[in-house]
């Protein structure tokens, strides 16, 4: 007698045979499940998380990729990434993080606005500046002579970060945030010590 083949059932959702190649991402995907997946399978974003209620023995077990992702965020035992989770056998009952059209817009709005782009995955450096003890110098000086510090010192460092291929993202009050490696890998800083 052959072996039944693995099924899968969605709560809130379908119930369908998944080959044991096909990652619960895939085979869902296959079925028009709408699964949230902006790494492309990766185990990057964990947006494809699901939540494990019957058959948890009869799932691989998690592998580098996922164990990997988990030293960043905490995620219960029960709680699996789709992309990278295969049913061995028999049958497993999950519940999607995200289970009906409501929560799509949170997570899947490039998907559902076709025109928009959220941007894709980089590698970057960060840059913080926070001025120490600002507030006591605002206190104490002119509103132009604050503002002229600021936008000197800001002036400055604009020029080192385009001088290293970054770009400012914000700034606010005393602070400005940049980041590194937008079009190129970010160029070497020479060692200060």
């Amino acid at each position: 007698m052959q072996n039944a083949s693995p099924e899968i059932t969605l709560v809130n959702d379908t119930t369908f045979k998944i080959e044991p190649s096909d990652s619960i991402l895939k085979a869902s995907l296959k079925k028009g499940v709408p699964f949230c997946c902006e790494c492309g399978g990766r185990a990057r974003c964990s947006t494809c998380r699901f939540l494990v209620l019957e058959g948890e023995e009869n799932l691989s077990e998690i592998n580098s990729a996922e164990r990997k992702l988990r030293t960043h965020i905490h995620l219960p035992e029960n709680v699996r990434l789709a992309c990278q989770t295969y049913v061995k056998k028999g049958e497993v009952e999950i519940k999607r993080i995200m289970n009906d059209e409501s929560d799509y817009p949170l997570y899947l709005r490039n998907k559902l606005i076709k025109n928009e782009n959220i941007g894709k995955e980089l590698r970057l450096s960060l840059l913080f500046l926070d001025i120490r003890n600002f507030t006591p110098f605002v206190e104490q000086h002119l509103a132009f002579d604050v503002i002229h510090i600021i936008r000197k010192l800001f002036f400055s460092f604009e020029k080192i970060i385009e001088y290293y291929d970054g770009k400012i993202i914000e700034t606010v009050g005393d602070g400005l945030y940049a980041a590194f490696g937008f079009d190129k890998p970010p160029k070497p800083v020479p060692s200060l010590l």
